[in-house]
């Protein structure tokens, strides 16, 4: 949780409100190969890795595609199953032993709607994830699979 502390704390967060968005986190951990998001299931997580790295993939042709790698602190999560609690269209596994600090749908609008700034957090995190996804397609369409 100390990684999750720092990170709130350096972008602002403190005191009450600093309690409140931790107290809807919950620490989950994964061992090699499990998976975190599987395909055609609803995400449960948004969540901070504290230790280890995560694999974005999809099967095509029957062979993974690797679409993306989270790492320790940053976060994780398939963002459009999350946040619209559908299917997911990707799997993310751990590729090696770690630990999430995740945070729960049900809990991202509570915190939005009582802690003053993490609406701006909310939206920077989804924006980010969006110019990832944005340049991803980019490298995709124009560069060769060795280039990428």
């Amino acid at each position: 949780m100390e990684k999750l502390i720092k990170h709130f704390e350096s972008i602002g967060f403190k005191g009450e409100h600093l309690d409140t968005i931790l107290e809807s986190f919950i620490l989950v951990e994964f061992k090699k190969n499990d998976f975190v998001v599987e395909e055609g299931k609803v995400a449960k997580y948004i969540g901070f890795v504290e230790s280890g790295m995560f694999q974005y993939y999809v099967m095509l042709d029957g062979a993974e595609k690797t679409t993306y790698i989270s790492i320790e602190n940053t976060f994780l999560a398939s963002v459009l199953s999350f946040v619209r609690q559908q299917p997911s269209q990707e799997n993310i596994r751990a590729l090696t032993d770690g630990k999430l600090q995740s945070d729960q749908p049900v809990k991202s609008p509570k915190l939005v709607a009582e802690v003053p700034g993490f609406k701006d957090f909310y939206i920077a995190l989804l924006e980010h994830t969006v110019c990832g996804i944005d340049a991803s397609r980019h490298d995709l369409i124009v560069l060769s699979g060795e280039e990428r």
